[in-house]
């Protein structure tokens, strides 16, 4: 019988449903640095949501792998061996686990070409890319990983998302697990915001429930959007 390793599990590309929360994403993230500017790619590769931010300054980082409870983050074994020597990793939730890479895994030229392939584009620019290097890298890197370590094509991750952190109300790890907006200190989901709202009928809105608490609009203009959506489909 031949054998040889099929699929490598790691906390952030597990993908059988019966080890996840249907309702909560399962996100395996990636950081890279260039001076001050750092890039963040998170992919839940068991259902495809795949996006990217660029950000400018560690705290940022931190708020943002708390927000999107991220099981695991890959970074360039360059970084990871400084943070590893000056005992400077990230504050994080307890359960993500960092892990280094080949330096030239988060190349630009590598990054770009495997996220074009993926996406099936010429270029990156129609999907917000345009002049997010670092980013760009985060995201080459991500994607590089999970279809190594699955040993298979990530087929169903045809989009990629730009999202920038200043359309939101930053709220810092700190103020997210005091509020307990979707964690409880004790207890269990039902003693959260998000317990007493999620009137949700399929793991999709949960998802989304869940990422709109933890991501407060501050523009007039989009709140009064959302909520006359809102209205419009509850009184339809």
């Amino acid at each position: 019988v031949k054998r040889q390793i099929t699929r490598v599990i790691t906390p952030g590309t597990i993908i059988d449903g019966a080890a996840l929360m249907p309702d909560k994403n399962n996100f395996l993230a990636a950081f890279v640095s260039n001076k001050n500017q750092f890039g963040l790619a998170s992919l839940d590769i068991s259902t495809g949501e795949f996006k990217v931010t660029e950000l400018d300054s560690i705290s940022k980082i931190e708020t943002e792998l708390t927000r999107l409870g991220a099981k695991e983050c890959i970074l360039p074994k360059g970084e990871y061996e400084q943070w590893k020597k000056n005992d400077a990793f990230p504050i994080t939730p307890s359960t993500c686990l960092w892990t280094p890479l080949e330096d030239w895994v988060f190349s630009f030229d590598v990054a770009e070409e495997l996220l074009k392939r993926q996406l099936k584009a010429a270029s990156l620019d129609g999907f917000g890319c345009r002049g997010l290097h670092t980013a760009v890298c985060a995201a080459g890197a991500v994607l590089h990983y999970a279809v190594e370590n699955l040993r298979q094509d990530a087929n169903h991750v045809k989009k990629l998302s730009v999202y920038n952190d200043r359309a939101y109300l930053e709220l810092d790890s700190i103020s997210q697990r005091n509020l307990e907006l979707v964690d409880a200190v004790f207890g269990g989901k039902a003693n959260t915001l998000l317990g007493v709202l999620d009137k949700t009928s399929t793991s999709m809105g949960g998802r989304l429930l869940r990422d709109w608490i933890l991501r407060p609009l501050f523009e007039k203009d989009k709140i009064t959007a959302r909520l006359d959506a809102v209205e419009t489909l509850r009184d339809d």
